[in-house]
């Protein structure tokens, strides 16, 4: 049982098509859930897992990226998954399989008022700068700072194409300014797409850190959910290249959670932007 099943005593399933009516939840890809359960099984071996990712050359390549990305500073290039299992270790390789399996199971319909490309664009950035922050302020955090930064987000897809007329005029409203669009959904429906998103998030089974987050990035919705301090930071962050509105909040949050000063928090900023 999930988190927000324990908090609220609610079934996922039920509750989705409660919020959104007749919603049908995409399927998780088998690969990816092949991968989690090796990972969490002790007597796996590395040699195991590699070979199962191996299996969806997508999600593969997705996987290497994100490792190459963070192994740039090294000058090494990861090019087999049995060497990246290794490297990330087993927690981080699981958020990371789900943070990417989940992008390709969600719909990449593309509506008035909605972009996949652009949408996704800004979601990678706002978790690139999410894991900077954390390996740099709380490293432990790292690999479900930029997973739930990835996904924070990730109702908005299911519900532009599951409630289009629904929910078009709400996209078609904001245009763009995703930083009010929980308002207009709260408004219109009485939740908003974090919350969707949660429960999302434990009709798959996801570990209770990432449904936490995806449920209450934007706003708290209980006290026992609670979000990584550096997906908070970056949680407004909607474009691809952070406005100086969005700059300026993110650094007082670094200011205001962990005492790091304006200067050493551009320094921060600027580093992650020339990776």
């Amino acid at each position: 049982m999930g988190v927000l099943q324990r908090l609220f005593r609610k079934k996922p399933k039920a509750q989705l098509k409660k919020m959104a009516g007749d919603f049908k939840l995409p399927a998780f890809p088998k690969v990816a859930m092949d991968v989690r359960a090796l990972l969490r099984n002790d007597r796996s071996t590395n040699q195991q897992i590699g070979e199962c990712l191996k299996e969806d050359p997508g999600l593969t390549m997705r996987l290497l990226q994100s490792v190459n990305s963070a192994a740039s500073s090294r000058g090494r290039r990861i090019a087999d998954p049995v060497l990246a299992v290794g490297m990330l270790g087993r927690a981080n390789l699981e958020y990371l399989v789900l943070a990417h399996a989940t992008r390709d199971a969600l719909p990449n319909t593309k509506v008035t008022g909605f972009s996949p490309a652009e949408f996704w664009g800004i979601a990678t950035q706002r978790a690139r700068l999410a894991e900077t922050i954390a390996k740099a302020t709380k490293p432990s955090e790292a690999g479900v700072s930029y997973a739930a930064s990835l996904l924070q987000d990730m109702a908005v897809p299911v519900l532009a194409k599951a409630m289009r007329s629904e929910y078009r005029p709400i996209l078609e409203t904001v245009d763009g300014a995703w930083d009010i669009l929980d308002e207009h959904e709260r408004e219109a429906f009485g939740w908003d797409h974090g919350q969707f998103g949660g429960w999302m998030c434990e009709a798959w089974s996801f570990p209770d850190a990432i449904t936490a987050a995806v449920a209450s990035h934007h706003r708290d919705v209980h006290d026992e959910l609670p979000v990584p301090d550096a997906v908070r930071a970056v949680a407004h962050m909607q474009s691809i290249a952070p406005t100086a509105e969005e700059t300026e909040r993110v650094l007082q949050s670094l200011d205001e959670t962990f005492g790091i000063s304006a200067n050493d928090g551009r320094e921060l900023l600027d580093l992650h932007l020339a990776a």
